[in-house]
């Protein structure tokens, strides 16, 4: 992951601010230097659902006054 300069972000804005300036900093300067535009993809990973963070999820969905979504995988290529 490395290889392709993944950028690893803890899901705190407090402590990802300066990485992810930092990063992308480095990568607009390294595009520049070869002439190439600067191209980057953004993949939030998501949380997986179990009984331990399902409350934790309604609990701000409740508070943000999101509808509740429930999404159901007819069919899977993994467990």
């Amino acid at each position: 992951m490395q290889f392709f300069k993944f950028i690893f972000l803890a899901r705190s804005w407090a402590s990802d601010r300066q990485q992810l300036a930092s990063a992308l900093a480095s990568l607009g300067r390294e595009a520049e230097r070869e002439g190439k535009p600067l191209c980057f993809l953004v993949y939030p990973e998501g949380t997986l659902v179990s009984p331990d963070t399902r409350p934790k999820s309604k609990k701000f969905a409740d508070k943000m006054g999101i509808v509740r979504f429930i999404y159901q995988k007819p069919y899977s290529i993994y467990p």
